[in-house]
C-alpha cells in the first residue's frame, strides 16, 4: 500500500509540474499575441480584421464579451472616421489652392465618403458571410467595419497632411 501511496504522489506532482509548464507557456503565448497585435498596429497604423478579433480575444474569454468588445470598438471607429472626415473637410478649406479646386475636392470627400459606406457595407457583408451561420458572423462583420473605418480614417489622414495651408 505505501507503494501505491508513493506512485500517487509521483503522479500528482508531476500532473501539478505539467499544469504549471503549460500555465507558463501560455503567458508565453499570450505575451507573445499581444506584442504581435500592437506591434502590427505600431507598424501598419490599422489591425486587421482578424488582429481585431484577437485583440478582443486576449482581453476577454466568453464570446458574449468578445462581441461587447468588438461593438464598442465599432463605436469608437465610427467616432474617428467622423472626426478623421470633418478634419479633412476643415483642412480642405484652409488650403493654399484657388477655390474651384477646394470645392471640388470638398465635394470628392463626401462623395467618396458615401462610396465608402456603401463597399464597408457590402464588403463586411462578404465577411460575416464566410462565418456561415455561427456567431462568429457577427464577430466578423463587426471586425471588418472596425478594420474598414480606421482604415479610411488614416487615409483621410494621410491625405490631408500631404496638402499646403494658407
Amino acid at each position: 500500500m505505501r507503494k501505491v501511496g508513493f506512485a500517487s504522489a509521483l503522479v500528482v506532482m508531476a500532473f501539478f509540474a505539467s499544469l504549471q509548464a503549460a500555465e507558463e507557456y501560455g503567458e508565453v503565448e499570450y505575451d507573445t499575441d499581444v506584442a504581435r497585435v500592437e506591434a502590427e498596429e505600431a507598424t501598419c497604423g490599422v489591425l486587421t480584421e482578424s488582429s481585431v478579433r484577437e485583440q478582443c480575444g486576449l482581453t476577454f474569454f466568453h464570446q458574449v464579451e468578445i462581441l461587447k468588445c468588438l461593438k464598442a470598438k465599432v463605436a469608437e471607429s465610427e467616432k474617428t472616421l467622423k472626426a478623421a472626415e470633418k478634419a479633412a473637410i476643415e483642412k480642405i478649406v484652409q488650403w493654399d489652392e484657388d477655390d474651384k479646386y477646394i470645392n471640388a475636392t470638398r465635394t470628392a470627400i463626401l462623395v467618396s465618403g458615401k462610396t465608402f459606406l456603401q463597399y464597408r457595407k457590402d464588403h463586411c457583408a462578404l465577411s460575416a458571410s464566410m462565418a456561415g451561420g455561427s456567431l462568429g458572423a457577427s464577430m466578423r462583420h463587426d471586425s471588418c467595419i472596425i478594420e474598414l473605418n480606421n482604415r479610411r480614417a488614416k487615409q483621410l489622414h494621410d491625405f490631408i497632411d500631404t496638402i499646403h495651408l494658407r
